[in-house]
Parts: structure tokens; sequence; C-alpha cells
């Protein structure tokens, strides 16, 4: 009957899971169509004032090529007044009455000729009289859009909430993560420590410490090399370690990785890198590669990887204003960025220094066909955030022919079709 009973306490419990899971879901939605709310709020406050900036700037340019049209039509107007009143004078002059009218009109020839030359008869052309079109509207919307990258930065790396332990808080825009500094108990009940609501116990949350994951899914190649879990990993972080000459082919292996940069500034207790998608959730294990974890650590001062025992870094831990808290005085001192890179094709899982473009360690080692995810975990109690970078984004731009391809691409193609085959020769 053991069996039977625990299986029935089994089942209760998924389905007091599915209970809460369910009353979660309301204030999830809601909160979730809040966020979208505000930052479609925050995109149409950005188009409406790039509509009146753009708009300002058209009326702007009206005003002033308005006012410069008068001044040079009341500039016209007395260039054409003098003109009149040349005419006049020089018809005046040639009706005079009298038998001297035409030798007083040749005496006075140059000095009419003068008079009436004097004024301007072709007036300059205004070529830039109206409003500049293609300025204001020519890709417009691309302008925009390019622009809108300032308020729009792109994430390599979002954190999914519904992984998030008990202990940590999610930023609204899923892009850093927190210790909440609740002290829970992992039996008990799992609140959201920001507006203490009872979290569900769902399948993919860590429920034993503060550890998430994020929801990218990195795929390593089924025809990576699989190697032994110990003994394949080096530390080459500022000039020590154990290093050895790079595999022929691993540059052609590592060409396609999924990268990002996480932010650890003064937090005195993390550790960032990748796990598998099936690493344990519900109970608590040593962070190895054997147990699904390939992550670089700051614990209790020192900096680690994690392997099994954990291999200790050559680094010295920097408090909040800089100081030296531990380790000798010829190591380098602490990081503040991380990056972590992901090789699609052997797998290797490299952490560099981000700041001073140093390599710490790489997990040489492979998981052929795994699927990996980011991985997070902090228990700084001063609340010291770990923050994803946003990644560096370019826009560019080709010509396409008729048929969807590169132009230039198509007239390579037609150099080469030009050339003479060796029957033609």
């Amino acid at each position: 009957m053991q069996p039977i009973f625990q299986s029935l306490k089994n089942l209760k419990r998924v389905q007091e899971t599915y209970r809460h899971m369910a009353k979660h879901l309301p204030s999830q939605s809601a909160q979730t169509e809040r966020q979208i709310q505000d930052q479609f709020e925050e995109l149409r406050r950005f188009l409406r004032r790039e509509e009146e900036a753009r708009v300002a700037a058209v009326r702007e340019e009206q005003e002033r090529k308005a006012r410069a049209l008068r001044e040079r039509a009341e500039r016209m107007r007395g260039e054409v007044r003098e003109l009149l009143h040349a005419l006049r004078a020089s018809q005046m002059e040639m009706e005079m009455e009298g038998e001297d009218n035409g030798l007083h009109f040749l005496q006075n020839y140059k000095k009419t000729l003068k008079r009436v030359w004097k004024v301007n008869q072709s007036p300059e052309k205004s070529y830039d009289s109206l409003i500049d079109v293609p300025k204001h509207v020519g890709n417009l919307r691309f302008r925009v859009w390019e622009k809108m990258k300032e308020i729009c930065p792109y994430s390599p790396v979002t954190l999914d909430p519904n992984t998030a332990g008990p202990f940590l808080l999610v930023s609204g825009d899923l892009t850093s993560v927190r210790n909440s500094g609740v002290d829970i108990d992992a039996d008990g009940d799992i609140l959201d420590a920001d507006d203490n609501n009872r979290l569900p116990d769902n399948p993919e949350r860590f429920t034993s410490c503060g550890e998430m994951l994020a929801c990218e899914v990195i795929s390593i190649s089924e025809s990576a090399q699989r190697q032994p879990l110990r003994g394949r990993s080096r530390s080459l972080g500022f000039g020590v370690g154990r290093g050895r000459r790079r595999p022929a082919g691993a540059d052609a292996a590592d060409s396609a990785y999924t990268s990002w940069v996480v932010d650890v500034g003064d937090n005195s207790n993390w550790m960032v890198g990748v796990a598998r998608r099936s690493v344990s959730r519900k109970s608590p294990v040593a962070a190895c590669p054997e147990n699904g974890r390939w992550a670089l650590s700051l614990r209790r001062s020192c900096y680690e990887a994690s392997e099994s025992p954990a291999a200790p870094l050559p680094l010295s831990f920097c408090g909040e204003r800089g100081r030296r808290l531990q380790g000798p005085a010829d190591t380098a001192p602490g990081l503040r960025r991380v990056k972590v890179r992901v090789s699609h094709g052997s797998g290797r899982v490299c952490f560099t220094d981000a700041d001073r473009h140093t390599h710490l360690y790489t997990f040489s080692h492979t998981a052929a066909g795994e699927s990996l995810q980011p991985y997070f975990s902090t228990a700084c109690h001063r609340r010291y955030p770990l923050r994803v970078l946003p990644a560096s984004v370019t826009v560019t731009t080709s010509r396409q022919g008729p048929g969807g391809e590169d132009e230039e691409e198509e007239e390579e193609d037609e150099e080469e079709d030009e050339r003479p085959t060796k029957k033609d020769r």
C-alpha cells in the first residue's frame, strides 16, 4: 500500500500546483498586459515627439523661406520702381519739343544709358525657395525606425521569470535580476517578494535557491566531438593557467555562436553561465558540468570556474569602493562585466573579461546534441543586480534586383556566364 499512498500524495501535490498556477494566471496576465501597454505607450510618446519635431522643422523651413521670398519680392519691387523711373525720364527727354531736342538727347546719351542699365534687369533665380520635400519625407519611416534604436535596445538574452527562484526579483524589461532579501524556506510557500503573492511551484521554476534561466535555447551540434567531462577545460586568464594550442578546425567549428555580456557590478555572490534545459530545479545540486552547469562564480570573495572540484581563478574581489578585499597582490582586480560565448559547433563555453578583453576560462568539453540555456544565480543580500547588457545593432542596406537577389551578386554571375567555356575556346 505504501507505493500507492506515495503516488496519491504526489498526485495531490501536482493537483495543488495546478490549482495555484490557475490562480496565478490572471494576475500574471494583467501584469504582462500592463508591461506591454507601458512599452507601447513609450513607443507612442517617441513617435509623437518625432512627429512634432519633424512637423516643426517643416513649419520652420516654411517660415524661413516665406520670409526670404518676401524680402526678395520687396527688393524686386524697388528695382521695378527704379527701372520705371529711368524709362520715364528717358521718354521725357526723347519727347521734349524744340529744335535742340535731338542734340540734347545725344549729349546726355551716356548719362541716360548709365541710369537705365544701373537697374538690375536680370534678377537672379532662386532654386531653393520651396519646401525640401525629399529631406522631410524621403525614407521617413526607415529613418524614424533607425532612430528608434536609441529607445529600443536589443537584449541578446531575455530572462524567464517563470524559472526564477523564490529569492529573486526580475526587472520589468526582463534584463536584470537581483536577490529579494526575503528569507524563504524551500519547503514553505513560494512568494513573490514584490507583492507578496504566492507563486506557483510550476515545473520550470527553481525552488531550492536563487537560480533562473533565460528563455533562449542554444542547440549544440550533434557533430560536436564528445570529450570527457574533466580534464578538457583550460584557463588562460592574464597569462597564467594551463594553456594549449587550439585544435585544427576550431575556428570553423566556433564560427556560429551565441554570446552575451553580464554586468555583475558590485554583486558579491553570483554565478553566470549556461545550463542544460533538463537541469535539476527542485533540489540543490553542486554547480558543475556533471550536473549540467557550466558557469563562472564569485563566492566568499573567490572567483571560481564550476568544475568538480572548483577551479580557482587568479582574480581578487574588489568591494564597492574598489578596495581589494582578498587575494595576493600579484593577482588581477575583480570582474565588473563578464562575456559568455557558447559555440554551436564545438560546444565550447568561453568566459571573457568584457572590460579588459582578456580570456578567463573555457569549458572545452562538449555536450553534443544538448540544448543549453543561459544560467543566472545571485545570493547577494545587498541586492546588487545581475544585468544583461544590450547588444549593438547595425542596420545595413543593399539593392536588390527583380528576382530578389543583390544586384552585385547578379552582376558577378553575369560576368561568370560571359567567360568562354572550353568548347568556345
